[in-house]
């Protein structure tokens, strides 16, 4: 995929990148893969080498606005924006008055801004002094940067820009060599990676060199490690523009708000290996790292709910129960968007026998993909669980009556994974295919 799609950046975006290792390559090459026109500036200096970067480029004087009608006039181009070149052969940021005229321009147009934040002097690693980054109060998405050719390497001038402040804050002597928890902590703390990020901004890491690093089994985990500060991590080889897998995080969705009228009692407290069926779903969804798992009760919260309470799970009354199936899955994709997920898995609570291997490689797939819907086919037939991707939760959101996501499957495209258990494709909607269940499992 390439850096927009994994990015999630529309033209409405206003985007910030900060943090060392690729700024640059990164907001370049982001600016080439968006509608045009693109502005792209500074809160700090640029070299004077990026000019060659842009189409265009323009020193900002605060009392003329002429440059906007000319990028209007164009509607094409990357359009570098700064103040005057000083002594060092960099170029300023533009004044503050220029950086609002900035925002007014794109806002009116509906043009992208990409503003690199903060420098590195061209390390692979960093920490923000106090006076950075400097990120304007209207940006929506802050892109972190990180160069993976820095890891497992000395705490030192060499491969960080401002060592002093990492070894203080890991408690580390200097020379120490740079560990991926460390990274992990550097990125994740409020005065490293997420330092001066506004208040509701998207917030993506993008560990970039993917290629330089020698410890590849690093490269699966750090991102999912990073997940929990962030709504997306992902490695890249910007140079070679090789972007991805993206882990974002995903909300498991198990509805279990019917009266069950078919099986006649509470079929979700059905016995499965010694604990009641809502309870294992539950289980295998946070087993597979699902975030947040949400549970939609109705009919029977009463009954349904102490089998649930000592788990980490929200777990959500639906008053509105009877008027289908619907309002149970606007419930959970609201939960879904405000835990900020980029997806949310939607499991059967009457199929207990569902594994977190088979969620695990529908998350893999996804990650790879950001399908619009991912699905496992099982025997030439669709199985369940089925996630759906953060584009679909409007849609979701507006389903009506006694009905699921299944009426989005016609008119978005779908990233099937093919699998062999054909068990996966049982739910139980009588004691006969209950029994059905047991057999099948107690064989195995």
């Amino acid at each position: 995929m390439d850096l927009r799609r994994a990015l999630r950046v529309d033209a409405g975006s206003r985007v910030a990148f900060v943090g060392a290792g690729g700024k640059t390559t990164a907001m370049f090459q982001l600016a080439h893969q968006l509608p045009q026109p693109v502005l792209v500036t500074t809160t700090t200096h640029l070299g004077d080498w990026q000019i060659s970067l842009a189409d265009h480029h323009r020193i900002l004087d605060p009392n003329d606005v002429s440059w906007i009608d000319e990028i209007a006039e164009h509607n094409s181009g990357i359009w570098l924006l700064t103040g005057p070149l000083t002594g060092a052969h960099r170029f300023t940021g533009p004044s503050s008055k220029s950086l609002a005229q900035i925002r007014c321009a794109a806002e009116g147009h509906n043009w992208p801004v990409l503003i690199e934040a903060d420098g590195s002097r061209q390390k692979p690693i960093k920490m923000p002094a106090d006076y950075e980054p400097a990120i304007p109060d209207w940006v929506n998405h802050v892109v972190v940067v990180c160069g993976l050719s820095g890891l497992n390497k000395p705490l030192s001038a060499d491969w960080f820009h401002r060592p002093e402040l990492a070894t203080e804050l890991l408690k580390l002597e200097s020379g120490s060599p740079l560990t991926a928890d460390h990274l992990t902590a550097i990125l994740t703390h409020p005065l490293g990676g997420l330092k001066n990020i506004p208040v509701g901004c998207q917030r993506s890491v993008l560990l970039n060199q993917a290629d330089e690093l020698e410890d590849k089994p690093i490269l699966g985990e750090l991102p999912k490690q990073l997940t929990s500060a962030y709504h997306r991590a992902f490695t890249a080889s910007l140079k070679q523009k090789v972007v991805g897998p993206v882990c974002e995080r995903t909300a498991a969705v198990i509805l279990a708000a019917g009266a069950a009228s078919r099986f006649g009692a509470p079929k979700v407290l059905l016995n499965w290996d010694g604990i009641p069926f809502i309870r294992r779903v539950a289980l295998t969804a946070l087993e597979s790292g699902l975030e947040p798992v949400v549970v939609v009760l109705g009919s029977n919260d009463a009954q349904i709910r102490p089998a649930l309470n000592d788990l980490n799970v929200v777990v959500i009354h639906n008053s509105e129960w009877q008027t289908g199936q619907s309002s149970s899955v606007r419930l959970g994709v609201l939960l879904a968007e405000k835990y900020g997920c980029g997806g949310a898995g939607f499991l059967l609570a009457d199929q207990p026998q569902v594994t977190t291997s088979l969620i695990n490689s529908l998350i893999d797939l996804r990650t790879r993909t950001l399908a619009a819907i991912t699905a496992p086919m099982i025997a030439g037939r669709r199985g369940n669980p089925v996630i759906f991707d953060q584009s679909l939760f409007d849609a979701l959101a507006a389903l009506q009556g006694d009905a699921g996501g299944r009426l989005l499957f016609p008119s978005h495209p779908i990233e099937y994974l093919p699998w062999e258990d054909e068990a996966m494709l049982l739910d139980v909607d009588t004691m006969a295919d209950y029994e059905t269940l047991q057999s099948i499992y107690s064989k195995r």
